[in-house]
């Protein structure tokens, strides 16, 4: 028994310093000059955040007015205009989905506004029942852009047969009002979080730090939210089959499946605006801190240089595979699941290697086992 005790002393001391030897090699946030957090704040606000949410605002407005135009006067030239600000609210929203904290977790932006597929079945109830309330939990799946795509692309196959579900004698009036409903549900809450930023980024850019409530903290929380469950689940896990039990594709799961044509390029124009906004753009950015501290892969490699060089093999697929992704996701299952694979490899490095080398703590769970 004593000579078991020892060898367990002896291993606990080789472990220890073992450990500290370990310790002493690795660089991290405590071992240099602390990284100055507020430059990098300052540009986040200033130069992605405040001026996305104004621009993506103003397509809002655009929108909005077209909705009213179309529905005053249904015409095919009118739904063209319609459809058209759709696309470029909706692929603007792709570059302000990623904050879904502060002023956008207050009025949960993305569950209001942009969740997929779309319940078509609620729609019509809405629509022929009314006394709908937009707010309440139960129609989240029933409004927002992808109620839209449905109601100007999916309700029939021609331009002139849409127009016709709208001047429809018995419930075009009501297709009419709930398609403005929701669009004015969507500019309420956009204008609300767009207005609100404007005060929060005091807040945002002196909340320095790396616990939990700091604005470095929820960004990075948010962004690896945003990276694994509505990037790389939502807009090709899923439809892929990569993330379902079958592993068979959902095409009809596809972002903007209705309208078809772009759902790639919304994918892709998420992938680019994420990568720009951990570089940062011209100025400091989550690159610059994992500079700072010198941190690299668990092969040695600069951990930014491998985030840049996985963020550009992703954006390469993208543009490779092209749409529509409803027809990718089947036809060329095995590009689209390589694309999903290559997203899961970057996911470890933005969820695991960059908060370890920052200090930050990952607070949500993904449950998907990295």
């Amino acid at each position: 028994m004593k000579v078991i005790l020892k060898n367990i002393s002896v291993l606990s001391i080789l472990i220890i310093v073992l450990a500290a030897c370990n310790s002493c090699n690795n660089k991290g946030p405590d071992d240099t000059l602390a990284f100055d957090q507020e430059p990098m704040l300052v540009n986040y606000a200033n130069n992605f955040i405040i001026p996305n949410y104004t621009t993506f605002a103003s397509d809002v407005d655009q929108l909005k007015t077209n909705v009213s135009t179309f529905t005053q006067t249904p015409s095919s030239d009118n739904l063209t205009s319609l459809r058209n600000s759709w696309k470029t609210a909706l692929m603007n929203w792709q570059k302000v989905s990623v904050y879904e904290f502060g002023p956008a977790a207050d009025v949960l932006l993305r569950e209001n506004i942009n969740l997929y597929p779309t319940d078509t079945t609620i729609i019509a109830s809405n629509i022929v029942n009314g006394g709908y309330d937009l707010n309440s939990v139960s129609n989240y799946s029933a409004k927002g852009f992808q109620a839209i795509d449905y109601l100007i692309n999916g309700t029939a196959n021609t331009d002139a047969a849409i127009v016709a579900y709208f001047s429809d004698s018995l419930n075009g009036q009501k297709r009419c009002e709930y398609l403005s409903a929701v669009t004015s549900d969507i500019s309420e809450k956009t204008t609300q979080v767009k207005n609100n930023w404007e005060t929060y980024s005091t807040q945002f850019t002196i909340s320095t730090g790396t616990d939990i409530g700091s604005s470095t903290g929820l960004m990075i929380n948010a962004l690896n939210r945003y990276w694994e469950v509505y990037l790389r689940d939502g807009k090709i896990g899923i439809p892929s089959g990569s993330r379902s039990f079958s592993g068979t594709p959902l095409p009809e799961k596809v972002e903007a499946y209705y309208y078809g044509e772009f759902s790639t390029d919304l994918c892709l124009e998420a992938v680019k605006n994420l990568k720009q906004l951990y570089l940062g753009g011209q100025a400091e950015g989550l690159d610059n801190y994992l500079i700072h501290y010198d941190a690299k892969t668990t092969s040695g490699e600069s951990l930014n240089d491998a985030i840049n060089a996985q963020f550009d093999k992703i954006i390469a697929l993208l543009e490779e595979i092209g749409d529509p992704l409803r027809t990718q996701v089947v036809d060329n299952n095995a590009k689209a699941k390589e694309i999903f694979n290559e997203m899961q490899a970057l996911a470890i490095m933005l969820k695991v290697d960059m908060p370890a080398a920052i200090g930050t703590l990952i607070t949500y769970s993904d449950n998907d086992g990295d």
